[in-house]
């Protein structure tokens, strides 16, 4: 599960986070570590990042690896009516052949 922020800072070691300039190396990260045949659950509340965001840093941390959407969750009732403020994915990558 993969929900990062849309903006942080470290102090050890110094350095920051930005979804916008990030995403992609944490999202090739994470997929490097899943099983062949994992699953991966990406997050994001920034209005500004899109769905199709999302999927574009999916299909470009691997793109040898094969994968499907399992789905595209939307969010509770509770939070209805403001579908740019979250946004997710769930994707599971295809076994690879022997």
């Amino acid at each position: 599960v993969l929900d990062p922020p849309t903006f942080g800072r470290a102090r050890r070691p110094r350095r920051t986070f930005s979804i916008r300039a990030d995403l992609d190396r944490l999202v090739a990260a994470a997929v490097a570590l899943l099983a062949p045949a994992g699953e991966l659950l990406l997050c994001s509340n920034n209005r500004e990042t899109p769905l199709r965001r999302l999927e574009r840093a999916i299909a470009s941390a691997a793109p040898s690896r094969r994968f499907q959407v399992v789905a595209r969750p939307t969010l509770p009732a509770d939070f209805a009516g403001d579908a740019d403020f979250a946004k997710s994915i769930w994707v599971r990558f295809e076994q690879p052949p022997a």
